[in-house]
């Protein structure tokens, strides 16, 4: 009832059905490539991603529309290097842009093991004016965000590093941030298998076995 004595923005809430990403690179010339659509699954609590599935389960049609929807921002915005275009897909199937991110990002992670091209080279390769890379991908990718551990604020250890690496397809990430706390993002493990079915399973092993805590 009195929640809004200031001036406020309010929005419609969106019946959604999922997140997605496209990650979509633009030289100085103009040219222009995108990675196959992600699907993102955002942590509530935290309001961040918990991990992405790469490529994202959808119908042809609807990845077409995703794609051509990240290019016309990116064309419009006249953005030289890569951009994230965050989407909602509507249970009614209208894409809607959620948020922009000009840079390297969280859902393109995957891409260091998953693509010919990383976003990382891809970057570079678009601010410098040299030829885009190649953004084939190869099978199925999930990237799950290493998170520090709720009650957990100090000097940052890992634990269960050494035995995921063992696991054929599992790559972990440590960024190197010296004090962990509750929600702080402190590295990544990219996961590749030939099937959604495959991946999701190694996730399972993988999601307990790997941790961040004091």
């Amino acid at each position: 009832k009195n929640g809004f004595n200031a001036p406020s923005v309010l929005e419609k809430k969106v019946d959604l059905d999922k997140e997605i990403s496209v990650l979509v690179a633009r030289s100085a010339r103009g040219e222009i490539v995108t990675y196959a659509p992600v699907e993102m699954v955002v942590d509530s609590k935290l309001n961040l991603l918990d991990y992405l599935i790469a490529p994202a389960e959808l119908t042809a049609s609807q990845s077409e529309a995703a794609v051509q929807l990240a290019k016309d921002v990116a064309e419009k915005l006249n953005i030289i290097g890569l951009l994230a275009v965050e989407l909602f897909l509507t249970k009614g199937g209208q894409f809607l842009v959620n948020e922009l991110a000009p840079r390297p990002h969280n859902s393109g992670h995957h891409t260091i093991e998953s693509a010919k091209t990383s976003q990382f080279e891809q970057a570079l390769r678009a601010v410098l004016g040299i030829s885009l890379g190649s953004v084939v991908e190869n099978g199925m990718a999930l990237t799950r965000n290493l998170i520090g551990e709720p009650g957990a604020s100090g000097p940052a250890k890992f634990y269960g590093v050494a035995d995921a690496e063992k696991m054929p397809g599992v790559f972990v990430h440590n960024y190197g941030k010296i004090e962990t706390r509750p929600g702080r993002k402190m590295g990544h493990i990219t996961m590749l298998a030939d099937s959604r079915e495959a991946v999701k399973k190694l996730d399972q092993m993988v999601k307990p076995l790997v941790r961040v805590s004091t």
